[in-house]
């Protein structure tokens, strides 16, 4: 092959992986709320989520959300009020699972906040709808358990390796089931845009204790108490 012609191929090549690279990193914004679990109540998981040219954004996981909308306005990342972000840019959560860290936010707002979904697998909405939006916990906000239920959320099952369009923006979300200690599940969201992904992962814990659940369980015993030491790892 002639030389120069190899080397301009070579150059085409590298300006078209460098282009394409280029657009995959900025095909999504992420804004995190927080970022830590367990004792930081104004820094828990909460993470929203955009195409790179869209307002539009989906809160996955929402341990703390009005703390982080004031340092993101603060850090100059949004115009307008807390409240305006909080009703009009997150059109709905993506909750991977159920403890505290990663909806208090949700919950604790869910006065002020604006009709919409909150999307998650059976066994998270399960807790959602009998222990959190209840009345003798909080009151219901959603459409589904305890009456009276006021509406302003819907929840939206998941089914596994299942596409979701995510109302209201222009994403979609495919959730698979994650581990998160012994018969706890969690979610990973793989969140598309375009021919863009973004995979979001909640809670699992690590793969020697959960190898070690699941052998215990195939084999009909209770492997729990083999990961007694590891306990408070399942609750952040």
């Amino acid at each position: 092959m002639n030389k120069k012609l190899y080397f301009l191929l070579l150059a085409l090549s590298g300006l078209i992986f460098n282009q394409a690279y280029a657009q995959n990193q900025s095909s999504f914004k992420v804004i995190p709320l927080g970022i830590k679990g367990g004792l930081d109540e104004s820094n828990l998981s909460a993470y929203m989520i955009a195409p790179a040219k869209s307002e539009n954004f989906i809160c996955a996981d929402a341990g703390t959300i009005r703390h982080g909308i004031d340092a993101a306005i603060g850090n100059h990342l949004f115009k307008g009020s807390p409240n305006d972000i909080l009703r009009n840019n997150i059109k709905g959560y993506l909750v991977s699972h159920a403890h505290l860290d990663h909806v208090a936010g949700l919950i604790m707002n869910s006065p002020d906040d604006s009709k919409k979904n909150i999307y998650a697998i059976p066994s998270v909405i399960e807790v959602l709808r009998d222990k959190y939006f209840t009345w003798k916990a909080w009151a219901n906000f959603a459409n589904e358990g305890e009456t009276p239920r006021l509406g302003k959320y819907t929840y939206v099952n998941l089914q596994e390796n299942v596409k979701k369009d995510l109302e209201g923006t222009e994403m979609q979300v495919t959730p698979f089931l994650l581990s998160h200690g012994p018969a706890y599940e969690s979610t990973a969201f793989l969140i598309g845009h375009e021919n863009a992904y973004l995979l979001y992962l909640g809670d699992t814990g690590a793969d020697e204790i959960e190898k070690k659940y699941a052998a215990g369980k195939a084999m009909g015993t209770n492997s729990s108490a083999g990961c007694k030491k590891s306990a408070e790892s399942y609750i952040h």
